[in-house]
């Protein structure tokens, strides 16, 4: 661990309440594509989470972390 919690907890909640609950209202009721609507959203947040956590990732690990 690189005691690294915060951060990844807030694109968490970022990619699944910025992004999924509104696509997932919007390919449901307004593209009334009912359930397939929600499944579609909740990949595509589960895509936007995890880009996000890769690019978080590969900048934290880019600096060097010294031993205690």
């Amino acid at each position: 661990g690189t005691a690294d919690a915060v951060v990844p907890t807030a694109l968490q909640a970022i990619s699944f309440w910025a992004v999924m609950v509104p696509l997932c209202y919007y390919l449901s009721h307004v593209a009334k594509m009912g359930v397939q609507g929600l499944f579609a959203g909740i990949g595509i947040a589960v895509l936007v989470a995890s880009a996000m956590l890769a690019i978080r990732f590969h900048l934290f690990t880019r600096r060097v972390i010294l031993p205690v």
